[in-house]
């Protein structure tokens, strides 16, 4: 299947044939990559099991499918049910361990990402948007090869690279992407018809089977439902912050992260989904307006997820993965709309990384330094979801063909 589009698409003004130097660019990139995956997963595997905790719990859950049902009266599962497709995978290896296999899918599925924004790049800068994905990767240290976000994100990254040249195809990625982690469905925000039906028959195939397949298939919506304000998200950060200017709330670890438990938090709670359903409507009405031009597809997924991290109740450090996978691809496209969004987003990779890991047990603490780079991180995000609607508002794509 060809990555390849039209010129106001990702990847479209991809360079044909090689050009001077790009060999050893190439090779630049192909040893950076080595390299530092290499690092990353020979630390995660040398650091212990705190540095795995994670995919343990993976392995938990997926002992549990075994037995015929998915997790039941456990508050921390929280996932769709395709993703049973991936927490079983480890298991069909006959070689190492669990923890060994998951880390290694993780890895090959981030080469694949890789080669797949190799092919797309943009003829003035082709290796540009692998070198965003490439280089911001090994930023976050070794959460993403510990955590599940990177396929959803690789199946979103495909998808969007493959949205406007095979739609069906796409949707076909983007349905599993679904299936997998709900956010996906983001994308779909500017997406042809045919990718939207593609991807809602995959999703609802490949739920409906796991759920005749395995009992409780939509027990995760409860635990969802039950999410309070996790101290990491923008309303959580100025309670964290609040705590040095007399508010007596406090952290406690529910629902598989840690949540502030106090005073007003049921308020912050309400206006983080008052937030969302009015970014929910903002998005359609740019949609009404836009129908009939090529809206940018990669561009208005990431105004839609960043309008969705800023204003959910949980900013998970993971979330910074399937940010970076959109950025990536919005740099494939000469004709973005996104560049100083980009920007934006790849400036909170490093402060992201400050709070989780390096300082964690500093921002459970509330100790003001790392709570300022928090919200440091908080206010680049909201600054970029706002910049980024902006610019897809004022900058409407071509008349559709």
């Amino acid at each position: 299947m060809t990555l390849t589009a039209d010129r106001s698409t990702p990847g479209a003004d991809r360079v044909p044939a090689p050009r001077p130097r790009s060999g050893r660019r190439l090779t630049a990139l192909g040893l950076f990559w080595i390299v530092t995956r290499l690092t990353a997963v020979v630390g995660i595997l040398l650091s212990g099991q705190n540095a795995w905790q994670e995919v343990a719990g993976y392995q938990h859950w997926a002992d549990t499918m075994l037995t015929g049902t998915f997790p039941t009266a456990d508050t921390t599962w929280q996932y769709p049910p395709g993703s049973a497709l991936i927490m079983l995978l480890p298991y069909l290896s006959p070689l190492g361990t669990y923890v060994q296999i998951f880390i290694l899918m993780t890895v090959v599925v981030d080469g694949l990402v890789t080669l797949a924004l190799i092919r797309t790049g943009p003829a003035t800068r082709p290796l540009a948007p692998a070198w965003i994905w490439t280089a911001g990767i090994p930023v976050l240290f070794g959460l993403p090869y510990t955590r599940y976000d990177i396929f959803p994100t690789a199946c979103a990254v495909l998808a969007l690279l493959l949205v406007h040249r095979r739609p069906t195809a796409a949707g076909v990625i983007a349905g599993t992407g679904i299936s997998l982690k709900a956010w996906p469905a983001l994308l779909l925000i500017a997406a042809p018809g045919r990718t939207w039906r593609s991807a809602l028959a995959v999703a609802a195939g490949v739920c409906l089977t796991a759920a005749a397949l395995l009992h409780n298939a939509l027990g995760f919506l409860t635990s969802q439902a039950g999410r309070g304000v996790e101290y990491e998200s923008v309303g959580g950060s100025l309670l964290l912050a609040a705590r040095h200017l007399g508010y007596t709330g406090h952290i406690e670890k529910r629902y598989g992260s840690y949540e502030i438990v106090g005073p007003h938090v049921a308020a912050v709670a309400d206006a983080s989904l008052a937030a969302s359903a009015l970014a929910a409507c903002w998005l359609i009405r740019w949609r009404r307006r836009t129908r009939g031009s090529a809206a940018p597809a990669a561009d208005a997924a990431l105004t839609a997820t960043l309008l969705f991290v800023v204003t959910s109740r949980v900013i998970s450090p993971q979330y910074l993965i399937w940010l970076l996978g959109l950025v990536a691809v919005c740099a494939a496209s000469r004709t973005t709309t996104q560049r100083p969004v980009i920007v934006l987003v790849l400036a909170c990779l490093p402060l992201t990384a400050l709070e989780f890991p390096i300082f964690v047990n500093q921002a459970l603490a509330g100790q003001a330094p790392v709570i300022a780079i928090l919200l440091l991180r908080n206010l680049l995000l909201v600054t970029a979801a706002l910049w980024s609607c902006h610019r897809l508002r004022t900058h409407p794509g071509p008349p559709s063909r």
